[in-house]
């Protein structure tokens, strides 16, 4: 890899690990501070999610730094995730949630969507394939955390609107 792209491949990691980092320290202090366990369970989830979000990109971080080239994707293991827990209407039906919670969702599905929107402009602007395929893989990730956030988001609004009284007549 020559060394502008080098260069620009190794700025695009370190946001990349910020921006996970980020979304690990919002989750991790919301499940810290819910006190209902379903919703302490979704925030530790995401918070999982993210820290091997950002131990994925140290390691790129790492090889950039010592192999001057992307390295292959983590094989991703199969397991009950976020977007399987948040699928589930009945999870979602029994979740009971605070102004916190519900404010966490938001902040949340804003930096998930930020966070599709750097990675696709990665993809679509890294020449190294290895480096594309890695923003890629980031890209599908997030926009699914993005589409259940903003689902969950919406379901809670609505859910609170008409507890308050503000659902249309």
């Amino acid at each position: 890899m020559e060394a502008k792209q080098l260069s620009s491949a190794i700025d695009a990691i370190k946001t990349a690990i910020l921006t996970e980092m980020q979304g690990y320290e919002l989750y991790k202090a919301a499940a810290e501070r819910s006190t209902n366990a379903d919703a302490r369970k979704m925030f530790e989830l995401l918070a999982r999610e993210e820290e091997g979000h950002s131990r994925m990109l140290h390691e790129q971080f790492r090889s950039l730094m010592q192999n001057e080239a992307f390295t292959n994707l983590p094989k991703v293991e199969e397991a009950e995730g976020f977007e399987t827990l948040v699928a589930d209407p009945k999870w979602r039906k029994s979740l009971k949630f605070g102004n916190m919670e519900l404010a966490v969702i938001a902040l949340g599905a804003d930096l998930e969507a930020r966070a599709v929107t750097f990675y696709k402009k990665c993809a679509e602007t890294t020449e190294d394939p290895e480096g594309r395929k890695v923003f890629e893989w980031l890209t599908l990730w997030e926009e699914d955390h993005l589409k259940w956030m903003q689902a969950l988001e919406q379901e809670l609004q609505e859910r609170f609107w008409s507890e308050q009284g503000f659902s249309p007549m």
